[in-house]
């Protein structure tokens, strides 16, 4: 988005933004980024294998659009770590998700268990359109050490009382 003043000293700025039927629909681009993010992989084995350090470049030469990175966790964990880092990534949403189930479907647990249930879930809800998770940039660290601690919480509460 680009803004500057006019001669008659008015604010001017030119709004990428679509429609908020169009924006909703892609998930304002969101869609679009994923789609290439995807098709680099497909293209590029050694991408798929290893990753790379500069996904976004590798991003905008397949996008319409220059992006800075993936815009959802499990495709930047897979644009910087390859194959090896999504299936871990996957390990680690898999406990969160069927750990946080389980305990919220449970009539027994305890409410504040429960919150931090919630929290894990809305946690990966982010994750879903940024790269918040999994070692993304460093203003993200914060986010995602609370995605691992409370994952790891969840899982130990999961556990059968004779391994905790």
């Amino acid at each position: 988005e680009t803004m500057e003043i006019d001669e008659e000293g008015i604010l001017v700025s030119e709004n990428v933004q679509s429609t908020l039927a169009n924006d909703l629909r892609t998930l304002n681009g969101r869609t679009v980024i994923w789609n290439s993010a995807l098709q680099a992989v497909r293209d590029n084995k050694q991408l798929a294998m290893w990753g790379t350090e500069f996904v976004g470049i590798v991003v905008s030469v397949y996008n319409p659009f220059p992006v800075e990175h993936g815009h959802n966790s499990w495709v930047e964990v897979l644009l910087r770590s390859g194959l090896p880092g999504l299936a871990m990534a996957l390990v680690f949403t898999g406990i969160a998700v069927v750990s946080a189930a389980k305990l919220l479907l449970n009539m027994e647990t305890e409410l504040w268990k429960k919150v931090i249930a919630m929290t894990t879930i809305c946690v990966m809800g982010t994750g879903f359109l940024e790269p918040s998770l999994f070692g993304g940039k460093s203003f993200y660290h914060v986010i995602d050490f609370l995605f691992f601690c409370c994952t790891g919480y969840l899982d130990y509460w999961c556990r059968p009382k004779q391994y905790q």
